[in-house]
Order: C-alpha cells, then structure tokens, then sequence
C-alpha cells in the first residue's frame, strides 16, 4: 500500500543548546515557502540571528528560487543577519552538476 505524500505548511523545532558554557536556544521554522504565511514571516525576522536557506541538488529552479525570492526578501527585513545556504538531495541519482551561470554574483 502506498502512501500519500503530504507536504509540510508548517513545522518548528526548539531546542535549547549549551555552547562553550552558554544556554542557546535554537528554533527552527518551516513555512515551505507558503504563499499563505507571506505577510507573517517578516514578523520573525527580527528575532533570528541567522538564516537556513535549503534548496534541493536536483532542481535549477529550487535555486533559483533562493536567488529570486529569499535572498531578497531577507536582504530587504533582515538585513546584515547571516545566511547559510544548504544543498539537499546529494544522495539523488539524478544529480547534475549545476554550471558556474547558476552561481551567485
């Protein structure tokens, strides 16, 4: 029996870390990129102190939409808080080597 793929509209993770003697907190938040949570995700923008952008290995316009979409969107509410890009899917038989127009000025 096969089952149906649901996908993620939204999912969080809180965990509290010590780091070099330090109680971090770490959240982490997943809007998959929802067109519906567009006007709430700049609200928690002020409150982070980096950003995880994931694009899958497998897709151009997975990319593509860091370049267009997210990295503006951050550069204009968040601007200065670091960004960490992370490549997906790298176990992926079909991955492809993306070639130097894809990177980023």
């Amino acid at each position: 029996m096969k089952e149906d793929y649901i996908p993620t509209v939204f999912d969080n993770f809180s965990a509290n870390l010590v780091v070099e003697g330090t109680t971090v907190n770490l959240g982490l938040w997943d809007t998959a990129g929802q067109e519906d949570y567009n006007r709430l995700r700049p609200l928690s923008y002020r409150a982070a102190d980096v950003f995880v952008l994931a694009f899958s290995l497998l897709s151009r316009a997975s990319y593509e939409n860091i370049l267009k979409k997210w990295i503006p969107e951050l550069q204009h509410f968040a601007p200065g808080i670091p960004v960490v890009l992370v490549g997906t899917k790298l176990d992926g038989s079909e991955l492809s080597v993306a070639n130097s127009s894809s990177k980023p000025d």
